[in-house]
């Protein structure tokens, strides 16, 4: 019984660390190839401040500081602009 104990925490742990090594490497790339795939196919820039990753209650995404650029003819250099923008995923 013991050895189950041990097994179910050193699966624990080793959850925790795939968790944060997905948020703090996987993230960042996907959004930089996200940004990149924006810019080849609009041809605007696409540029995201800080990523947040939380799994409880529900998994999200908080994005901050995003920007996406206007049309050169545009007024404004940015069409959108965002302090904050949140995600959440319903996993139900």
């Amino acid at each position: 019984m013991k050895w189950l104990a041990v097994a179910t925490g050193l699966t624990l742990i080793a959850a925790a660390i795939a968790i944060v090594v997905a948020t703090h490497v996987l993230v960042p790339r996907l959004l930089a190839n996200l940004a990149k795939t924006v810019k080849a196919d609009t041809g605007r820039e696409l540029s995201i401040g800080e990523v947040g990753v939380t799994l409880l209650p529900l998994p999200a995404v908080t994005l901050r500081q995003v920007r996406f650029a206007n049309a050169a003819w545009g007024s404004q250099p940015w069409l959108v602009q965002a302090d904050r923008v949140n995600v959440q995923i319903d996993v139900v």
